[in-house]
């Protein structure tokens, strides 16, 4: 694998995390909470908040951060996800998430 990375390609990267899998996150996580604490599917107004939410919080820090910095961080990280082979991409998602599960069922329960 080559080294080099171009930088529309990493620009691409940068909009795709920032506008796309950044709120996405955020949403899913939101409801994955609701749903472990509170037993049920959350109500339509908060996805919609914690949509609006995402989308106020990128937007600010697109603002904020540079380009070059935003760039530089995104090719740090394709050099370390390069690294990684997909099984342990894998395994490293799911232990997330399962560990967030756990740790939402431990509150859920000693609420």
């Amino acid at each position: 694998m080559s080294e080099e990375i171009s930088e529309d390609y990493l620009w691409r990267k940068v909009k795709i995390n920032t506008f796309l899998v950044t709120p996405a996150a955020v949403l899913l996580g939101s409801v994955m909470a609701v749903f472990v604490l509170d037993q049920g599917f959350p109500p339509m107004r908060t996805i919609i908040a914690s949509t609006v939410g995402a989308y106020i919080g990128v937007t600010i820090m697109w603002l904020v951060m540079s380009e070059d910095k935003q760039i530089e961080r995104e090719r740090k990280a394709e050099l370390k996800r390069r690294r990684k082979s997909k099984v342990r991409r894998v395994i490293e998602f799911f232990a997330i998430i399962g560990g967030a599960y756990l740790i939402l069922r431990l509150i859920a329960n000693y609420m």
